[in-house]
């Protein structure tokens, strides 16, 4: 508001980037730390970053998971855990209860409708709700449509020109899923004279 900004002064126009704002490094964490991340006019958040077990029934019942759960006990605490597909585990499905939501995120070509439907029924039955579905291709879909890409004829019907290349300042995406979920840097070229 204007009113605030006048308060705050020059510190309500001045642009920072995202940064780290305290890395705290305990042991109680999946990974041994965890990193808060300050981000200019959207907030602050905590990143814990995650590590890939043999074991996801044991890693879900282990104290560094125990604790990401209790401190999304906390109130006006809100948790997002980016995780593979672990609704086949009992011990997932128990943890369902502890949680406010949970989002559903699959591709709409291997996901059949009465998947999703038994999936809401299972978290339903375990005392969680459905926040909604995410459709997301999966990288295998995207590694195909690259190899074979549609020609321009088939698409056009012969005619017209082909269309343009990607320019090569823009970001290229590799098909991964954590890019649409996580964080990335991105560095822009440098402006042309």
């Amino acid at each position: 508001t204007p009113t605030l900004a006048k308060e705050l002064g020059s510190a309500a126009h001045e642009t920072r980037s995202p940064r780290w704002a305290a890395d705290e490094g305990d042991g109680s964490w999946p990974t041994g730390s965890r990193s808060g991340v300050d981000v200019p006019g959207s907030g602050a958040f905590t990143l814990i970053p995650g590590a890939v077990v043999d074991n996801v029934p044991r890693a879900l019942t282990s104290p560094p998971v125990g604790r990401i759960v209790g401190e999304a006990d906390s109130p006006g605490t809100v948790v997002i855990v980016l995780a593979p597909p672990v609704l086949a585990y009992a011990d997932a499905v128990a943890l369902v209860d502890r949680v406010t939501g949970v989002m559903i995120v699959c591709d709409p070509r291997e996901v059949h409708r009465s998947d999703l439907e038994r999936i809401r029924e299972i978290i339903s039955a375990s005392g969680g709700s459905v926040l909604g579905a995410l459709l997301h291709p999966s990288r295998r879909r995207l590694r195909r449509a690259e190899r074979r890409p549609k020609s321009a004829r088939r698409r056009s019907g012969g005619s017209g020109p082909t269309p343009p290349a990607p320019e090569p300042d823009t970001p290229e995406t590799t098909g991964d899923p954590t890019e649409t979920l996580g964080l990335r840097s991105l560095t822009l070229p440098a402006p042309r004279r």
